[in-house]
């Protein structure tokens, strides 16, 4: 999975699973949702399951000749569902590992993220976004084995933030600021 396409995925979870609208601010959108302030919610809501048995693995890097780490889950679930009131999502996991994959890398255990629970889920992550009042995120691991590896952690937050940086929910907030400001200097 490399950095372009994460971000690619990023911007495909902003402006479809989210329904992002860049013109949402301009004259034209606030005058149609006001006329539509008197129709009743829509009942409409999404469903989505994948579940998968065996491991599915996931190699990460900046671009196909430089590899920075491998993230292997096994027997999991996503499930996400969307409706008027909140949206859910809930990963499940039943066993994680994560791997340094640097080729520049000098390690003698490139093992980063180990955790197997028989019978139980080793990663479970849950998230609640209600319509109106505050979000819950819930993540869980059971009996992880955890080592830090300084540089593999910076090359990582970099892959991700470069990518978040680089996608349209990075970009639509500020886009949209702009839009605001401009329409707001034209009064």
């Amino acid at each position: 999975l490399t950095r372009s396409y994460l971000t690619l995925i990023l911007d495909l979870a902003c402006l479809n699973i989210n329904y992002a609208n860049v013109g949402s601010n301009t004259p034209q959108a606030r005058k149609a949702s006001s006329s539509s302030e008197d129709r009743p919610p829509s009942s409409l809501s999404i469903r989505f399951l994948l579940e998968w048995r065996g491991p599915l693995r996931f190699d990460l890097a900046f671009t196909h000749a430089s590899q920075i780490a491998s993230l292997e889950l096994v027997d999991g679930s996503v499930n996400y569902e969307s409706s008027a009131e909140q949206m859910c999502t809930g990963i499940r996991i039943r066993a994680i590992k994560g791997e340094d994959t640097r080729f520049e890398s000098r390690n003698a255990d490139k093992s980063v993220l180990e955790g197997v629970e028989p019978g139980a889920q080793a990663f479970q992550l849950i998230s609640t976004i209600p319509a109106v009042g505050d979000s819950h995120l819930e993540v869980t691991l059971e009996h992880p084995v955890l080592q830090l590896l300084p540089a593999l952690f910076t090359d990582l937050s970099t892959w991700g933030l470069s990518a978040y940086q680089q996608s349209a929910m990075y970009i639509l907030p500020a886009r949209a600021a702009v839009e605001s400001a401009v329409t707001v200097t034209r009064l």
